[in-house]
Order: C-alpha cells, then sequence, then structure tokens
C-alpha cells in the first residue's frame, strides 16, 4: 500500500512538472503569435493554404496516374501453358 501510494504521489509530482513545462512552452508561443502583426498572419496563413491546395492537386495527378496504369495490361503466356495478366 505504501510502495502504491509513493508510485502514485511520484507520478503525480512529474505529470505536475510537465503539465508546468506545456504551459510555459505554450505562453511563449503564444507571444510569438501576439508580437506578429495581422498583415504577417494573414499572408502566413495564405501560404500554408497555397501549400495545402499545391499538395492536394499533387496528390490528386499522382492518383489519376495510379488509375491510368492500372489500365495497362498485358497478357503473358507462360510456358506451363497458364495464362496472365500483368
Amino acid at each position: 500500500m505504501k510502495r502504491t501510494k509513493a508510485k502514485l504521489a511520484a507520478e503525480n509530482s512529474a505529470m505536475k512538472k510537465r503539465i508546468e513545462q506545456m504551459k510555459s512552452q505554450s505562453n511563449e508561443f503564444q507571444e510569438e503569435l501576439r508580437a506578429m502583426d495581422g498583415k504577417a498572419l494573414e499572408k502566413e496563413q495564405k501560404a500554408l493554404l497555397a501549400d495545402i491546395v499545391g499538395e492536394t492537386e499533387f496528390l490528386k495527378s499522382l492518383q489519376n496516374q495510379i488509375e491510368k496504369l492500372k489500365g495497362i495490361s498485358q497478357l503473358v503466356k507462360c510456358p506451363c501453358g497458364q495464362e496472365y495478366k500483368i
């Protein structure tokens, strides 16, 4: 019972330290955002959205290529007489 309590106390302490670290990191991140002006944030957002659109178009293009390649096939006859579609 004492071991369990001690273990729980240690885990609780470690969790509190992690929470404080996360709060500290969060505050630092928020300060950086507050320091940026609105136009810079809008510009950054537009750039990110453009990247997403570009990646989406690229993925669609790859999917189309895959579908085209799936449509290409040949019938190959094995010396044993079996035919395979590749």
